[in-house]
């Protein structure tokens, strides 16, 4: 007689073990006890036309100088999801995404203190600035 077990059923059965549901579960699942419903498993966006297509819109930007797409922008192009486009780039082709950022505004007051330091660091060797003003 073939029974089939359920990862609650083994709890209840052996209620003395210190056995998760999870990990009974797994154990299951690893045996092929579980029957799995139809389209209960994972989907995934890393197929090899995905893949072709995210790579195809990269190479295509060495062509222009200062023309980086973001993930987004990509994304968008390829209509693909963005955080999709992130593991392709990752893991089948390997790459690291930044993030696009803007340079830094310099305010009137930092502009005085790197004029300060740049003037500091054009003084000779012999005049060395120190935290003690006692010291030569």
């Amino acid at each position: 007689m073939n029974v089939a077990y359920n990862s609650r059923q083994f709890i209840t059965e052996f209620p003395n073990k210190d056995w998760t549901k999870n990990s009974i579960h797994k154990l299951l699942v690893k045996f092929e006890t579980v029957d799995r419903r139809p389209g209960s498993g994972t989907r995934s966006a890393r197929t090899d036309e995905n893949v072709d297509t995210v790579e195809s819109l990269l190479l295509s930007q060495e062509d222009k100088p200062q023309s980086h797409q973001t993930v987004s922008e990509i994304s968008r192009e390829a209509e693909i999801h963005r955080s999709s486009v992130s593991w392709i780039i990752h893991k089948n082709l390997h790459l690291k995404c930044c993030k696009k950022r803007r340079d830094q505004q310099l305010t009137q007051h930092s502009m005085h203190s790197m004029r300060a330091l740049f003037s500091v660091c054009s003084l000779g060797d012999n005049k060395v600035i120190t935290s003690n003003r006692y010291e030569n």
